[in-house]
């Protein structure tokens, strides 16, 4: 029988209070470790599952600018092991006074004697640059970029598109200066270059912090990928990079900006789902590479692409 749960509208609460203190490592101690679990945000491409969710959704929280909550109203029901909230509020922006409505349902199970939140729909009724204050735009602006100048990838026929970007390069340059940061951007694209080189690959495009390149294989570019986050991470200079990637395999024609502009697309758009310290991969790069030891996965979702019909199966390339 379903009935109104004070217990679930307090777990709500607190969820909602953790969220938008940014305590993004209490938001995930509520998360099920059982799958299915899901979230769904506003913004394109904010549709995660499964481990991906658990490892990255404190990062994603810990962005929030510490909204005031003005007002806000709470309900839950419960039905035997499952039960399900809604959180609704008004909320002010710190950073301009700005009033926004937020919505957050979550879906809850119980799991061990603990109620566990195993979905998320959480919501606000303005675009994310607004909430945050920024928005990464290096693979946006790369993307115009191929569009407005010729290009050449070196072959035709069936390839590999890799995209790689510095994530949270807004912030550093500005903290650093524009003449260190360059300094520092310009070594970064040089181990980039390198790596595509070494595994037979062509840069077609740097801009900014953003790179897109071509690989005759899937096998070549992940390895490229994977070689570059381990550089990264191995490196003990400050500032510390992080570089998020993404891969795509298709047929492409060179000239042919339609067919080719849909491949590059996707590639970019896979690129900007991944988190500090990740590849994501497509499920097509994936299948070329079939069951070689070599390359593990995890992590497979099937996401909204920004500009793409439908949905589109990627996965977490493990380095």
């Amino acid at each position: 029988m379903t009935r109104r749960s004070p217990e679930l509208e307090a777990l709500a609460q607190r969820f909602a209070t953790a969220m938008l203190s940014a305590e993004g490592d209490t938001v995930v101690n509520f998360l099920s470790a059982e799958d299915p679990l899901v979230f769904c945000g506003s913004a394109y491409g904010e549709v995660w599952q499964g481990d991906f969710l658990r490892d990255s959704y404190a990062d994603h929280v810990n962005e929030f600018p510490n909204p005031k909550s003005v007002n806000h109203e709470v309900t839950a029901y419960e039905n035997g092991d499952t039960g399900w909230a809604l959180w609704t509020g008004t909320v002010v922006l710190p950073t301009n006074g700005t009033e926004i409505e937020m919505h957050l349902s979550l879906n809850f199970v119980m799991e061990k004697g603990f109620w566990k939140v195993q979905l998320i729909h959480n919501s606000v009724a303005i675009s994310n640059i607004e909430v945050l204050g920024y928005e990464h735009s290096a693979i946006t602006n790369l993307l115009e970029a191929l569009e407005n100048e010729p290009h050449d990838i070196g072959q035709t026929g069936n390839a590999t598109l890799l995209f790689t970007d510095i994530v949270n390069s807004t912030a550093l340059a500005e903290a650093l200066g524009d003449r260190q940061w360059a300094a520092i951007v310009h070594e970064h694209l040089e181990d980039v270059s390198t790596s595509i080189t070494r595994h037979s690959g062509t840069l077609v495009k740097s801009l900014g912090d953003g790179t897109m390149s071509s690989f005759p294989s899937a096998s070549a570019a992940m390895t490229a990928a994977m070689e570059l986050q381990r550089l990264l991470a191995a490196k003990t200079a400050e500032p510390r990079l992080s570089i998020r990637a993404g891969i795509h395999t298709g047929d492409v024609i060179a000239a042919d900006g339609d067919f080719f502009g849909t491949v590059v697309n996707k590639a970019a758009r896979i690129t900007e789902t991944a988190q500090a310290g990740e590849i994501r991969v497509s499920d097509a790069a994936k299948l070329m590479v079939g069951t070689d030891p070599a390359y593990a996965f995890s992590d497979r979702a099937a996401l909204r692409l920004k500009g793409l019909e439908g949905h589109h199966v990627v996965h977490l390339l493990k380095w």
